[in-house]
């Protein structure tokens, strides 16, 4: 009798247990990353969304914190979530409003893995901090966009366009104004830079003044009408973002002009109301790729939990950034949208699901590839 019991708890019970062990173990090899974002604006809507579907592709727990332009707010989201039973395996973030060292710090205190993107330390933080895993064994790794190129490319596709157009003063100058985001984020000062590189750059062009417009289409709408009306010779609006310059052409419309032809701008993002806009001229260009940072981000901290460190690399990555003109945007707004970032394979990029990738490959060039390829019709 008793020999007959043992069997049936072999036979009943050990599988059952199996399967406990086997689902534990699945569900303990689940990692949880999240994104701190500064606010729900286009631009890190689309971060999200992207971010949203590598995530999917890679069985990752994602979350997704907007602070609201709060700084403070941000420091308490960050707590709440490296805090606890549920603690988040890794934290995405960007250096806002300059608090970005002390979100390092947090990070190290609560041993949870950091990641910087988007907007680098300040000079002095980096004197500091050092680089990633320098003084601090928890900041992994950091992935930034060129943005002094960005703006510098910026102003010279602009100012290009004005002469083409015949636009140059009679002393021989395109007479421009510039709108800048937050003047403390990182972004917003390295993308002035390479305004200022251009002008140094350049005897074609006056900058009259440059105005802080605080990544808002309202703030670039009523900073244009005011300027205008002090500069009326303005050509060019050089904008720090997508959504500022979609602004500038709302105040261009409602002084009774045509944007692209009377005054010309154009921004930096990608967004879908930008790309929009390069595809019906009234902008010159919107440049991005940054956008794909948060995915980069996922995919290499994925595999460093799977035991791929990155660092065979680097630890410091710049994110590729290209500008889209007027004869790309309608195919490239069909195939790069929101809507197809879930056909997306991106578990291509990852050297934990393909061993004899030697070096990530990250870039929009191919993600276009896929998308076109997708776009292909299928042989019957």
């Amino acid at each position: 009798m008793i020999s007959l019991t043992k069997r049936l708890i072999h036979f009943f019970f050990i599988p059952f247990l199996l399967v406990i062990l086997i689902s534990t173990a699945a569900f303990a090899s689940t990692y949880r990353f999240a994104l701190f974002a500064p606010r729900n604006d286009p631009f890190w809507l689309g971060m999200e969304a992207m971010m949203q579907a590598t995530c999917a592709d890679l069985k990752v727990e994602c979350e997704v914190y907007y602070s609201y332009d709060n700084q403070y707010e941000m420091l308490r989201q960050m707590e709440r979530a490296m805090t606890g039973k549920n603690k988040v395996d890794a934290i995405i973030f960007q250096n806002f409003k300059l608090l970005g060292a002390q979100f390092i710090k947090l990070a190290e205190k609560h041993k949870v893995a950091a990641f910087l993107l988007n907007a680098p330390l300040s000079a002095a933080d980096y004197q500091v901090m050092g680089k990633p895993r320098e003084k601090y064994k928890f900041w992994l790794g950091e992935m930034l966009p060129d943005d002094e190129w960005a703006g510098e490319e910026v102003a010279n596709i602009l100012i290009d366009a004005a002469i083409q157009k015949g636009k140059l003063e009679k002393e021989g100058k395109i007479g421009l104004i510039a709108i800048n985001g937050i003047t403390s984020d990182g972004a917003a000062i390295e993308r002035m830079k390479g305004l200022n590189n251009a002008l140094r750059k350049r005897n074609d062009v006056i900058l009259y003044q440059a105005f802080n417009g605080y990544w808002e289409s309202e703030q670039g709408r009523s900073k244009f009408l005011h300027a205008y009306g002090r500069y009326p010779q303005t050509d060019v609006v050089w904008a720090a973002s997508d959504n500022i310059a979609i602004g500038v052409v709302q105040g261009i419309e409602a002084l009774g002009m045509t944007p692209g032809v009377d005054v010309l701008t154009g921004g930096i993002n990608w967004s879908a109301q930008g790309i929009q806009a390069v595809e019906s001229g009234v902008f010159e260009m919107s440049i991005g790729g940054h956008l794909m940072e948060a995915s980069w981000s996922v995919i290499m901290l994925y595999d460093y939990f799977q035991g791929i460190d990155f660092n065979s690399e680097g630890v410091s990555f710049k994110s590729g950034m290209y500008a889209i003109r007027h004869d790309e945007g309608q195919n490239f707004q069909q195939i790069f949208s929101r809507k197809n970032w879930g056909k997306i394979d991106f578990q291509r990029f990852s050297k934990h699901y393909n061993p004899e990738l030697k070096k990530y490959r990250f870039d929009v060039q191919n993600v276009l590839e896929q998308l076109k390829e997708l776009a292909q019709p299928q042989d019957q």
